[in-house]
């Protein structure tokens, strides 16, 4: 899920076994977002939090879902993202209603607390991993997924 390639042979004792891990090479049409990424497990690169298409494939715990938005999210990088309404998709959820999350980056003046799960639970720490630690997150009167 990292972007470019990464030589694990890089240091090593000369004439040493060389392996060059290949990640993504370019921005593909829909993205990827991670539940691990929130607890530094895992670093997903640029390419796939900005894909072509404003689609994301969120992996979270035991499956996925997906989250969407407008085409005027995905034209920043990354690491500069601007406020967006995304709408949150689960198939196994038996959702009843509309997830519209509205994500104002950089709104929050301190990243809040791992354990505060009314604020910070599951869906919004993967959401945080593409628009920032200190994004807010409105549901717009939607019930929160934890």
């Amino acid at each position: 899920v990292f972007d470019g390639a990464r030589d694990l042979g890089e240091g090593g004792p000369p004439g040493g076994e060389r392996l060059v891990l290949r990640g993504v090479a370019r921005r593909p049409e829909v993205g990827f977002l991670t539940l691990f990424e929130a607890y530094d497990s895992v670093l997903v690169g640029s390419f796939l939090k900005s894909p072509a298409s404003p689609v994301w494939v969120v992996h979270a715990e035991s499956h996925y879902s997906v989250v969407f938005s407008d085409v005027s999210t995905c034209d920043e990088d990354a690491a500069q993202p601007t406020g967006a309404d995304v709408w949150y998709y689960d198939p196994l959820g038996r959702q009843d209603e509309e997830k519209r999350i509205t994500v104002q980056p950089n709104a929050l003046s301190d990243a809040l607390d791992e354990d505060d799960l009314d604020n910070n639970g599951m869906i919004a720490k993967v959401i945080r991993t593409r628009w920032g630690k200190l994004a807010h997150l409105d549901w717009n009167g939607a019930e929160p997924i934890f």
